[in-house]
């Protein structure tokens, strides 16, 4: 299916990551999407949405140049979403699965699905609706916090220019680990400034290290409270920990910094989320 779409090796890399029924979902929604162009550029945001990632915004003049193409690609993709949304509930998939569950328990059956949107809305499960996987906490140690060299010499200027493309370059090659070690250079070398944060924190997260990317998210907002960027990888971070209430709190504040279409689908599904937290609460309380 894949080979009879004109796709970049990026979004052929990406939409290899899904699992094949959500890949073949995406396809579809494709071929549908294609009448717009931008077609690499659609599948790199719709399968970004579905990992909980953030879309790369790495400098450089290609992201430039795809600015205006991501956009288009993005409307496109909300509203074939919505279209497949409605679909979905004309076929009465969420009564099924409320049937189901229903019978289970009637029968005396332990449940077997994790997600039950009143009993588990503060968090603590994982959704099987969605490809939004919940993450366990790491237990390797932080990466080194490093510093900033407000005056860095010219030779230093140059190492860490070399070490940042270089970081840049590995996690583009998919060499994650390489990319992380450079990064850690740039911040031992006095590099780590608050967007350098931000992006190893985006590294670490697509490690599996979302403790590690909190920290960096965290120190970042404190040298720079309005990089926009750093309240949304802690916000998908907090996701992926199933920390709702947190996660809505940094994603609305980055869309408030620096709105971002890519990130919509994610904060509307947190969104939902962290009210149901909030709601049982109480429940919570009166029953402790």
């Amino acid at each position: 299916e894949m080979s009879g779409l004109p796709l970049d090796a990026k979004a052929m890399g990406l939409l290899r990551r899904l699992k094949a029924r959500d890949a073949l979902d995406l396809i579809n929604q494709a071929g549908i999407a294609s009448v717009a162009g931008n077609l690499s550029q659609f599948v790199k945001i719709k399968v970004r949405q579905r990992l909980g990632e953030p879309d790369s915004d790495d400098d450089g003049e290609s992201t430039k140049r795809s600015e205006q193409a991501a956009k288009a690609a993005a409307e496109v993709a909300l509203k074939v979403e919505a279209r497949i949304l409605a679909q979905a509930r004309a076929d009465g998939a969420a009564a099924a699965a409320y049937a189901a569950a229903a019978k289970r328990k009637a029968e005396g059956e332990p449940p077997k699905d994790r997600y039950d949107p009143e009993a588990n809305a503060g968090g603590s499960d994982s959704e099987s609706d969605e490809d939004f996987d919940l993450m366990p906490e790491e237990k390797e140690p932080l990466p080194p916090r490093g510093h900033v060299d407000e005056e860095p010499s010219e030779a230093k200027s140059e190492e860490l220019a070399r070490w940042k493309n270089e970081a840049v370059c590995a996690s583009e090659d998919g060499d994650l680990k390489q990319s992380l070690q450079r990064y850690n250079q740039i911040f031992s070398g006095g590099g780590a400034t608050a967007l350098m944060l931000a992006k190893r924190a985006e590294l670490l997260l697509k490690l599996s290290r979302p403790c590690a990317a909190i920290r960096d998210c965290t120190a970042a907002i404190e040298i720079n409270p309005d990089l926009g960027k750093a309240h949304r990888v802690r916000g998908i971070t907090n996701r992926k920990l199933g920390r709702w209430v947190e996660a809505h709190e940094d994603l609305t504040e980055a869309q408030r910094l620096d709105y971002d279409e890519g990130t919509a689908a994610v904060f509307l599904f947190v969104k939902e989320k962290a009210a149901r937290a909030k709601r049982s609460a109480p429940k919570r309380q009166r029953h402790g």
